[in-house]
């Protein structure tokens, strides 16, 4: 199937309660759409919302290419040669067909939807690095350490074979067994959590059989007159019989029967449905499959005035931070060498993450200044504003002192020691 098509399969021979020949026990999986596919299952508020969230708020990070400065004190954004370059294509048009941040939202879906995220590097003459493509599809082949990619570049459609120096893979959490191949957050939520799939499977079984009224036939055998016209009862025309009416219960609505004296209802009640409901996946389940806290998925229930900011701190420490530090690691590891170690690196910048915030952007800049991590002219340029006179003097708290001075002086206070 192709990636992210959608399908829907029903009545699947040796599944549960599974429709195929000779598998009428009461099963009605047939009338029963299971929505494999991503599309589907992003028909469900829930998921759609949780996904959405890491798409948008990864593509807010800024990956920023950096080069060792000030004979080897601290890095800064490399702006020579292929630098700039670099950092163009990481910050605003990877290719020519989208801008950074389509790529980075797109890299986050293609992870958790379809397991497995890839950019083909495309480099020029030289060697340097030209284009990243996000590829639609891909493969990796352990007996040649290549992968087999599919994307849409300039001209089309491209099918290529890469290497592995060539690829930015970026798989989800869980993997295949013996495989750098991620796996789906639904498939592996489907397919892994066996225990809740097989109660999902027994409790859709049931629920299936409340669609329709069924009925308990009985009657009352009066000397040797029974259910078949026979007299006495025969095993094999019973079960025959059985048989029979059990092939009716599947495919019709009204069945008639000879000599039934007695019917019993027997189908769900409202409140056995409520309770099955119950059993689905929820907004609490939803949260913790993809890692996006409650209060994120427009579910207030339960919540204070505190709630929005902790789960924005949830997401951005739990979920965030893990990604892009993936994602810089595969950078460097793709395109840097053992040369560039200590030298180059790649860096996730996270400010743009609070720029609507304007109280938590106050306190970090706060913070900065007090523990003379940045000037105020430094602070004054993040924030587009020009510089001031006297505005490069690094300033510190007065509060913290060297704890041998901070002894030195009490005791001098107290006549020295005794």
């Amino acid at each position: 199937m192709p990636t992210g098509m959608v399908r829907r399969e029903s009545g699947v021979p040796g599944t549960i309660g599974g429709n195929g020949e000779g598998s009428l026990s009461g099963s009605f999986e047939a009338k029963i759409e299971h929505i494999r596919g991503n599309q589907g299952a992003l028909t469900i508020p829930s998921v759609h919302r949780a996904i959405e969230v890491r798409m948008k708020t990864m593509a807010m990070i800024v990956i920023e290419y950096q080069q060792l400065m000030g004979a080897g004190k601290y890095f800064r954004k490399s702006m020579r040669g292929n630098g700039s370059h670099l950092n163009y294509l990481l910050q605003v048009e990877p290719n020519p067909l989208m801008s950074a941040a389509d790529l980075w939202e797109q890299v986050e879906y293609h992870k958790i939807a379809y397991g497995n995220a890839f950019i083909y590097v495309e480099r020029d003459e030289v060697g340097e690095v030209k284009y990243l493509w996000l590829c639609d599809s891909g493969d990796y082949i352990e007996t040649n350490d290549r992968y087999i990619l599919q994307y849409h570049g300039l001209g089309g459609l491209r099918i290529i074979e890469a290497r592995r120096s060539e690829v930015i893979h970026l798989a989800n959490t869980y993997r295949r067994q013996g495989s750098i191949m991620g796996i789906p957050t639904l498939e592996y939520a489907l397919r892994t959590l066996t225990l809740k799939a097989t109660e999902m499977g027994q409790a859709l079984e049931t629920a299936a059989k409340g669609g329709r009224m069924k009925l308990i036939i009985s009657e009352e055998r009066k000397g040797n007159q029974g259910l078949l016209s026979g007299g006495m009862y025969d095993k094999d025309e019973v079960n025959k019989y059985a048989d029979e009416v059990n092939r009716k219960w599947h495919t019709q609505d009204v069945i008639a029967l000879q000599g039934l004296e007695k019917a019993t209802p027997y189908s769900m009640t409202g409140a056995e449905m409520q309770l099955l409901e119950s059993m689905g996946y929820g907004d609490v389940e939803i949260a913790r499959l993809y890692g996006v806290p409650k209060a994120l998925l427009m579910d207030d229930s339960n919540s204070s005035y505190k709630t929005p900011e902790a789960a924005t701190q949830e997401l951005l420490s739990r979920t965030i931070a893990p990604a892009a530090k993936e994602l810089v690691s595969e950078l460097q590891r793709k395109l840097l060498d053992e040369r560039d170690f200590e030298r180059r690196r790649f860096e996730a910048k996270i400010g743009d993450l609070f720029m609507f915030d304007r109280k938590a952007t106050a306190e970090i800049n706060k913070m900065k200044m007090e523990t003379g991590v940045s000037s105020v002219n430094e602070l004054r340029a993040d924030n587009n504003m020009p510089q001031v006179t006297g505005g490069d003097v690094i300033f510190v708290s007065a509060n913290l002192r060297n704890i041998n001075e901070t002894q030195k002086a009490g005791n001098n206070a107290g006549g020295g020691e005794q």
